[in-house]
């Protein structure tokens, strides 16, 4: 994964990461939304083969978008955890029957 910076100020930010596509970009656009301080989350792909996703960020000054993104990322990796301690514990409980 390699991240560009494409545009940035003071209460936006445009970033290209290489490598990734709609998994990684829908999850951070959603946990945008759910940031009070962001006015503005989504992200483009211009090709469907090409995985070179576009994340755009705007907030609302209470924040930087290099803040909320760095939050989203947070929240990700947060989930990311319980899903897998869930899911270690959902095939213990199977193997078991």
């Amino acid at each position: 994964m390699e991240i560009k910076v494409i545009n940035k100020d003071e209460n936006s930010l445009e970033i290209q990461i290489l490598g990734e596509g709609h998994t990684l970009c829908t999850n951070l656009k959603q946990i945008l939304f759910d940031d009070s301080s962001t006015v503005f989350a989504g992200y483009m792909i211009k090709h469907p083969l090409m995985a070179e996703p576009r994340v755009y960020v705007k907030t609302n000054g209470t924040k930087t978008p290099k803040q909320a993104l760095m939050d989203a990322c947070k929240v990700l990796i947060e989930r990311t955890d319980k899903f897998k301690e869930k899911f270690d514990e959902a095939i213990s409980e199977f193997g078991s029957k």
